[in-house]
């Protein structure tokens, strides 16, 4: 091929080659995009501890999703701040308690995360 037909051909070239980075541009915004919104939530609980021992029967449940993700302690929904952070008081039950914390996105994707507390019962001791 004469190097002058390379030459009248390399706007054709560029307008490919543009065309073509744009496309793949596009392709991977709405991967990014889409994985975001078809993904599973973050879900961080602070409080409690799994597999922990409590003295007191009050226990308040702290954590942190996504700003937009509703959450729900033990089924009861609760209203997280506008960085994510949500707390919910919870009175435990003598022995083991199932705390199952959940993060909801709009789309019904779904996180959830289950903390084991244990009340230790208190025993009165009476000095007669």
């Amino acid at each position: 091929m004469a190097p002058w037909v390379l030459q009248k051909d390399i706007p054709g070239i560029l307008r490919r080659v543009a065309a073509l980075t744009v496309v793949a541009g596009l392709l991977i915004y709405l991967g990014i995009n889409l994985r975001g919104t078809f993904s599973t939530p973050p879900l961080d609980v602070e409080t409690p501890i799994d597999n922990s021992v409590s003295a007191a029967p009050n226990l308040l449940v702290k954590g942190l999703t996504n700003p937009e993700t509703r959450v729900q302690v033990n089924g009861h929904e609760v209203i997280s701040n506008i960085q994510g952070f949500f707390e919910e008081p919870i009175v435990l039950n003598p022995g083991l308690n199932v705390i199952v914390v959940k993060a909801i996105k709009k789309y019904g994707q779904s996180t959830t995360l289950i903390r084991n507390v244990i009340l230790k019962e208190q025993k009165d001791i009476s000095l007669k």
